[in-house]
């Protein structure tokens, strides 16, 4: 597609896949819900450029998904429409999972695009992270086995960065007077 040589890693498809990470992990450090979904709309975009560029089009299509999803998560109006959202957004991940099928580990990214659905639209905050890191987990295991190592490093970062963000929200829900009607923690108590 490009003159260049595109696994350069200064290609501008590589520098996109960059501007991706750092996308994530900012989004990720964001303890505001829109602010995260914001921002990993724009490392979707990114990614999908990259993915696009890279002529892989079964990730860019994945990706485009995702990116639709996240952007239809930011509007609270759309959140009533959930129950119709998630299973459409699941048939559409389990259609095109099926669709690009070659190896057994094809199946983790379905298996992490289904959960950050139903994080995405039905968990916030701290519930909210703690699912899309379970999904990062079967990301990075893909990524893994797929040799993939671009994007293997970049879910590695945005891992870390929102394990960190949870230790953080954990560390403050600690601070919160204990009311066992109210607290975030009394449901676990």
């Amino acid at each position: 597609m490009f003159a260049e040589n595109i696994y350069n890693p200064w290609s501008f498809p590589q520098v996109l896949g960059y501007l991706a990470t750092v996308f994530g992990v900012i989004g990720f450090q964001q303890k505001n819900d829109v602010k995260l979904r914001l921002f990993v709309l724009c490392m979707s975009a990114c990614i999908v450029s990259h993915f696009i560029l890279m002529g892989s089009y079964a990730a860019a299509i994945s990706a485009g998904l995702a990116a639709t999803r996240w952007g239809l998560s930011i509007f609270t109006s759309v959140l009533k429409y959930a129950k119709y959202l998630v299973p459409f957004y699941i048939l559409l991940f389990v259609g095109t999972g099926y669709i690009t099928y070659e190896r057994w580990f094809d199946v983790l990214p379905i298996i992490a695009s289904i959960t950050g659905t139903y994080g995405l639209f039905y968990c916030h905050r701290l519930k909210l992270r703690i699912i899309l890191l379970i999904g990062g987990a079967f990301w990075m295991a893909h990524n893994f086995f797929a040799l993939s190592y671009g994007p293997f490093v970049m879910e590695m970062f945005i891992f870390l960065s929102n394990l960190t963000m949870i230790v953080r929200l954990l560390a403050e829900n600690k601070k919160l007077p204990k009311d066992p009607r109210g607290s975030f923690l009394s449901r676990f108590g």
